[in-house]
């Protein structure tokens, strides 16, 4: 786990390391979090406990607290920098690419919603999926991207996951063993605000400092603009949804 617990990142962020037990060889970290010397230091011994070479180093998605210590980690390594469509300073990955790491494969999947960029790593061939910050253990995720994106994603990582014995490796907290219970919490919550904000449209209650008022009375100033953004997110969605007759 990455040392950089703040309200946001909770207790920090995860540090994935995904390869082979059987083949060693190669290895993809995912998500370092961090460029303190210690834990990249911590990585590469981790990855090296197993056997391995870390050959790739990518994030689930570009915020900070995931972001931070991927360049490091990369040039400390000499791996492979792998972000989605790429930046100035890494390669791109796209939906459906797949990353060969010995005798396995990881398979990219973009799960947009969190942030537009998000995307989820399927460990080929076992139930196992690193879902970042799509979908965290009892605890709430925020939306930054479009909040339609969002609910679609939910459908796409329950197709992933039903009827299946799959686990997801979130970006923060505990793995989620149940995720089919976890998925419909999440958009039971998400259908919630959105009937909220539909009944407070018809009340005649429709600004964006309106409705953050209704939903949430007395917010700090700290968590005010991640509520902020995701209000916007589903007044876009209430109104595309009128649009569409529901």
């Amino acid at each position: 786990m990455a040392p950089n617990a703040t309200w946001w990142s909770y207790e920090g962020t995860n540090t994935w390391i995904v390869g082979s037990e059987s083949t060693g060889s190669d290895c993809l970290v995912v998500d370092p979090g961090s460029a303190e010397a210690a834990h990249l230091s911590a990585i590469v011994q981790a990855a090296d406990d197993h056997g391995w070479t870390i050959k790739w180093v990518s994030v689930t998605h570009d915020h900070e607290d995931h972001l931070d210590g991927a360049a490091e980690l990369a040039a400390m390594t000499g791996a492979r920098l792998l972000t989605f469509e790429g930046t100035g300073v890494a390669d791109p990955v796209l939906d459906g690419d797949r990353i060969p790491l010995g005798d396995i494969e990881v398979e990219v999947i973009h799960t947009p919603g969190h942030s537009d960029d998000s995307i989820s790593f399927s460990i080929v061939g076992t139930d196992c999926l690193l879902t970042g910050d799509t979908l965290l253990n009892g605890r709430p995720s925020a939306v930054y991207g479009r909040l339609d994106d969002y609910m679609r994603t939910l459908d796409v990582l329950h197709s992933l996951s039903a009827g299946r014995d799959a686990i997801f490796l979130p970006g923060h907290g505990p793995v989620i063993d149940e995720p089919t219970s976890a998925l419909a919490d999440a958009r039971a919550r998400r259908q919630h605000r959105i009937d909220q904000v539909k009944e407070l449209n018809r009340r005649g209650i429709t600004t964006v400092d309106e409705i953050l008022a209704a939903l949430y009375p007395g917010i700090d100033d700290e968590k005010r603009f991640d509520a902020e953004v995701y209000v916007r997110s589903i007044i876009r969605y209430v109104a595309a949804d009128a649009i569409r007759g529901n």
